[in-house]
């Protein structure tokens, strides 16, 4: 569980470093690229968690589970589903506000 804590907190300090609009000029095209590793980070961090977990492994599985459906709500066609289904309407203001792009 070590290694996995380890990948996912050097991943998010390089996230974090290069999070700023300098290092987004600086980089262009190539801070996209950089930051779809979020998506690793995300996967690596539940895996640490279901690891360092001993006895209740409830939250790290709720935690896994909301991890993988915000990282399937990613993919395109589910994106532009989502965007332009009726059922948007039946979501709280809190989240139909927030930008899924």
């Amino acid at each position: 569980f070590a290694i996995f804590g380890v990948i996912t907190g050097l991943i998010f300090t390089v996230l974090a470093i290069t999070s700023t609009n300098g290092w987004q000029k600086r980089m262009g095209k190539n801070w996209k690229k950089l930051h779809k590793y979020v998506y690793l980070a995300g996967i690596t961090a539940a895996t640490h968690y279901l690891l360092a977990v001993k006895l209740d492994l409830r939250r790290p599985i709720v935690f896994a589970v909301i991890i993988g459906f915000l990282l399937i709500l990613r993919i395109k066609p589910l994106k532009q589903l989502v965007k332009s289904t009726p059922l948007k309407r039946l979501l709280p203001e809190s989240i139909r506000k927030l930008k899924l792009t």
